[in-house]
């Protein structure tokens, strides 16, 4: 059976088993009758529990054979690391004396695929690289710059060419971010980086620093050090309130200030009380029965009339 370009020898033995099995079905009805009648019956499926508990024993005895060997390669590594090492360099040495070029494609082929296979892991790797050395990084971007101008600009203007509008975004964006920092008094953003021995001395220090356990009187002693001087908290306060007021006027120009406001509900608030006692004064003049003690709420009922007193009214 002629196999078709680019198929692999797994897939062509895998058609030819197919043909045969079809082939023999068709030359042997009768044994593939008699193969579909067995095959419910509880001898064929004694047979089949078999055939899968021997497949299932066979499939853990080579996965316990497997996961030794691993281990014994394993532990003779760590015994033979620098055999095994020079070993490869040898090897390597030896396959790139006879095809340098050959082997330099290859070699890139292999990094590029381990790269694709675990970018998150390149990417954090250079990061911290760069992190920890980054005048090296500079110094290399300088120097392919110097040596490759055009190429560099050219990129550069293919990349701004494919996203003009994200690009004249970032800039309205940073623009805008400037103006509010100016505005506010802030001073102009800018990253301060600090060497890898730098980070890792800083980072012992806070932890000393916070981890370590202190008593309630040298609690109290990094308060009152730590605490801000009233000549520079009365400013900040002063600063504050002005800025509250400066605010509530941009808003509301004609608006009073709360004491404002406060003084003139309670004006009001005496003044109704004032009006409501000449009126209460004036209903006791004119009122022929005295007034009760208790006032009926509003929830209470309303008194009913009887019906006589009802049709004495209607005359």
């Amino acid at each position: 059976m002629a196999t078709e370009p680019g198929d692999s020898d797994a897939a062509a033995r895998a058609r030819r088993k197919a043909e045969r099995l079809k082939q023999w079905k068709q030359a042997n009805p009768d044994k593939v009758k008699r193969y579909r009648d067995n095959r419910g019956s509880d001898a064929s499926k004694a047979r089949r529990r078999e055939r899968d508990r021997a497949r299932r024993e066979k499939e853990r005895a080579d996965e316990e054979r497997r996961a030794a060997a691993r281990a014994r390669a394993r532990d003779w590594y760590a015994e033979n690391r620098e055999r095994h090492l020079e070993a490869q360099r040898q090897y390597r040495a030896a396959q790139r004396a006879a095809d340098p070029d050959g082997f330099r494609v290859a070699k890139r082929e292999r990094n590029k695929r381990w790269r694709d296979g675990h970018r998150d892991q390149e990417n954090a790797k250079l990061r911290e690289k760069y992190r920890a050395d980054p005048e090296q990084k500079r110094a290399g971007a300088a120097r392919y710059y110097e040596n490759h101008a055009e190429k560099v600009k050219a990129r550069r203007r293919e990349y701004y060419a494919r996203n003009r509008d994200a690009q004249l975004e970032k800039q309205r964006a940073w623009r805008a971010r400037e103006k509010r920092r100016l505005d506010a008094g802030l001073p102009a953003y800018r990253v301060h980086r600090t060497a890898k021995a730098e980070r890792d001395a800083n980072r012992v220090a806070a932890t000393t620093f916070f981890t370590r356990s202190r008593t309630t009187n040298e609690i109290e002693t990094m308060l009152e050090e730590l605490g801000t001087p009233a000549e520079l908290l009365a400013p900040f306060q002063r600063d504050c309130a002005r800025a509250r007021a400066e605010y509530r006027h941009a808003i509301a120009p004609g608006r009073p200030e709360p004491a404002a406001r406060s003084a003139d509900r309670v004006a009001r608030e005496r003044e109704d009380e004032r009006l409501d006692a000449i009126a209460r004064a004036i209903n006791d003049q004119l009122r022929h029965a005295p007034r009760n003690g208790s006032r009926a709420s509003d929830d209470a009922p309303l008194p009913t009339r009887s019906h006589a007193q009802t049709r004495e009214m209607g005359r």
